[in-house]
């Protein structure tokens, strides 16, 4: 797996490390995984080491989908996308403005340079220093 998953449940907070590039097949399949076995109100997808370089709009909308038929289960839930790679910023920029027009998406999808900036987003109270692994 180009993943390691990070649970935090005191803070219902889960975390997707991607650890080298990936695809669109192994991203659908965590976030299945993670409606069905794990779900949490916080999602941090973490693509500063890996992503999907040729994510199209096919594959938004297959990622999308699945937001959309297991959504109701986070309908206060809040994604963000976390990068400091241009190319991974541009694109999940893309498919943050998808999920924003898209009225069937029960939560908010949003994309940051930061860690510290999604969290605050979050509006989670973290301890001073908190690292996310």
């Amino acid at each position: 797996m180009k993943f390691r998953v990070h649970q935090y449940n005191d803070l219902d907070l889960t975390i997707h490390e991607a650890t080298e590039p990936t695809d669109t097949d192994e991203i659908t399949s965590l976030l299945k995984d993670f409606y069905q076995n794990r779900v949490t109100t916080y999602l941090i997808w973490d693509l500063n080491k890996g992503g999907n370089p040729e994510l199209s709009i096919d594959d938004i909308r297959k990622i999308n989908d699945i937001s959309i038929e297991y959504g109701s289960q986070r309908k206060t839930g809040k994604t963000a996308i976390v990068t400091d790679n241009d190319l991974y910023f541009g694109l999940s920029r893309m498919y943050e403005i998808y999920a924003e027009i898209e009225t069937d998406l029960p939560l908010q999808v949003q994309v940051f340079r930061e860690f510290n900036q999604a969290i605050a987003w979050f509006g989670i109270n973290i301890k001073e220093g908190w690292v996310p692994y």
